[in-house]
């Protein structure tokens, strides 16, 4: 298994640094865009320390590919790659916990047991990943656009399709997701699971891609990838009992059970908010907290170009203008904003801060929607107004909500 084990590390090093390049503004740092450590001692850290850190990860990555029996490389990247995202929640995109999650447990002594972990959290991303799409909202909006956007690809008119046909249609990917991860389960279904993978990972990259939604490059890759890594994670059958000897767990065996646990079992708690989207694996899904930032058409003038370009136009009869947060972190970062309330409300009080906008009491707003309701898509909406109003907002949660503000001196 030597062989497999070799390359399995190569591609999932390989495959995160080639998306590391396509976000490098996020990992460089020193952008506009904010950046919200998870705990509130890291504020003030100065930004080289994330420059010294990426070189630092880039090393580690190198050594860990040299020495491919070494443990030590390994856990280092890992360590370098935990502190860069401790530096900043926004790193903590599903392709970056993913990697770190596979590297510890590729850190195991017994290469059979890495591999049975791998294929244990491969099924657990598919499986919860469906499972998050069975939503009001998915079927209605992400979904529906998905298809329709299929349709074009194909040719063919959506509208003339009637809606009920086409809401039939939507269950197409959480319905494939959940039988490819059904499917990788057993021996006798993997063939025709990892077959249905590619079809699967193959019609997004399309739908997606630069002919369809025109996706972010990075999302695109992502997909490539991990359709790659369950080609070798299933394409061949693992030893058995009787063909290896056995061997006495060591305390790398016995962590990468613990993360391989955690990493399946923690996704549960995000159905009650109590853990994050991406982590749970809610990919492509709708299901996640929407905040607007309003601004007042006159203290707009105060934001420089680079917000200014992502302002709305002034809504009906009024003077407020939207700030898109998240066209704002594609620009300036290149990756998808952290979809949690936490994070966007802490980087729009940090502009509010930065730009000196509104008042006490008004000028600007925040308006909080919170998760959808699975069945018929309700909302509960939160509006804060005035910079004393949006710091009320951060009071609720118990992670850290302040910026770095070093970035900008």
């Amino acid at each position: 298994m030597e062989r497999q084990f070799s390359i399995l590390q190569t591609v999932v090093l390989a495959g995160f640094w080639a998306l590391v390049v396509a976000t490098l503004p996020l990992w460089i740092g020193g952008t506009s865009f904010p950046a919200v450590p998870f705990v509130e001692v890291l504020v003030h850290i100065p930004i080289w320390v994330d420059q010294s850190l990426l070189a630092a990860l880039a090393i580690a990555s190198l050594w860990t590919v040299w020495k491919q029996r070494r443990t030590a490389p390994r856990m280092l990247t890992v360590a370098f790659l935990v502190a860069m995202i401790l530096l900043n929640q926004h790193r903590f995109q599903p392709w970056a916990y993913l990697t770190a999650v596979q590297l510890v447990v590729l850190s195991s002594k017994d290469h059979r047991l890495s591999f049975r972990l791998l294929r244990m959290v491969c099924v657990a991303v598919y499986l919860f990943s469906a499972i998050s799409k069975v939503d009001h909202v998915f079927f209605h909006h992400l979904g529906e656009r998905l298809v329709d956007t299929s349709f074009d690809l194909l040719g063919m008119n959506p509208h003339l399709m009637a809606v009920e046909n086409k809401r039939w249609m939507v269950w197409a990917l959480p319905l494939g997701e959940f039988l490819v991860g059904l499917g990788l389960c057993w021996p006798y279904s993997r063939q025709w699971a990892v077959g249905l993978a590619i079809v699967l990972h193959a019609t997004l990259f399309t739908i997606l891609g630069p002919f369809g939604l025109n996706h972010h490059v990075g999302v695109l890759m992502w997909n490539v990838l991990f359709a790659v890594e369950v080609v070798l994670l299933f394409g061949f059958k693992l030893p058995s009992d009787d063909e290896v000897e056995p061997e006495t767990r060591g305390i790398f065996d016995r962590i990468a059970v613990a993360i391989c646990a955690l990493c399946c079992a923690l996704p549960v708690f995000e159905i009650t908010g109590s853990f994050d989207h991406w982590p749970a694996w809610s990919l492509y899904s709708d299901r996640r907290e929407i905040v607007e930032l309003l601004v007042e058409n006159d203290e707009a003038v105060k934001l420089p170009g680079v917000l200014i370009r992502h302002l709305g136009p002034p809504q009906p009869f009024q003077s407020w203008r939207r700030l898109y947060l998240e066209q704002y972190s594609l620009d300036e970062t290149r990756a998808p904003i952290y979809p949690e309330d936490r994070f966007q409300i802490a980087v729009a009080a940090q502009i509010v801060r930065d730009y000196d906008l509104g008042n006490e009491d008004g000028r600007i707003k925040l308006i909080v929607r919170e998760l959808p309701n699975r069945r018929t898509g309700e909302r509960t909406t939160a509006e804060y107004v005035g910079r004393k109003g949006i710091q009320e907002s951060l009071q609720r949660f118990r992670l850290n909500t302040t910026a770095r503000t070093l970035l900008r001196e």
